[in-house]
């Protein structure tokens, strides 16, 4: 099951990485706010450094632009991804319910089939979206 699932993102694997260290980044460059911050406070206006002031606030603004746009790289191709491995599901689903025979539709409803099939790619939407907060 999970060979299943990881092979949806071999064609998608440069993007992954990329995605998965641009997630790491956000982490890291999070890190950097209260370090930043704590100095600031603690020895620059107690100081009364401003030059420094200044050059720690110019700072935050660049972490804070940097992690703006990584946070969108991570969120755009990664519902990009998302959305293509779920279209490639949905064909592999379909393909594969274009061979059951006719009997298979007697015994089964289809209305059932198809919620079943919707719930299934719902959910590993969901998972494909969601994979890199839990890596």
């Amino acid at each position: 099951m999970i060979r299943r699932f990881i092979s949806y993102y071999k064609p998608y694997k440069k993007i992954f990485i990329l995605d998965m260290i641009a997630s790491f980044l956000i982490a890291c460059l999070g890190m950097l706010y209260p370090i930043t911050t704590r100095v600031m406070l603690n020895k620059l206006i107690p100081e009364k450094n401003y030059k420094m002031i200044y050059i720690f606030g110019a700072f935050l603004l660049v972490i804070y632009v940097t992690r703006m746009f990584l946070r969108f790289f991570v969120q755009y191709y990664g519902h990009i991804m998302g959305v293509k491995m779920q279209a490639q599901m949905r064909k592999e689903m379909f393909k594969r319910i274009q061979t059951l025979p006719y009997s298979y539709y007697d015994n089964h409803q289809t209305g059932k089939i198809m919620s079943r099939m919707t719930m299934i790619c719902t959910l590993s939407s969901t998972q494909f979206n969601y994979q890199h907060f839990f890596l």
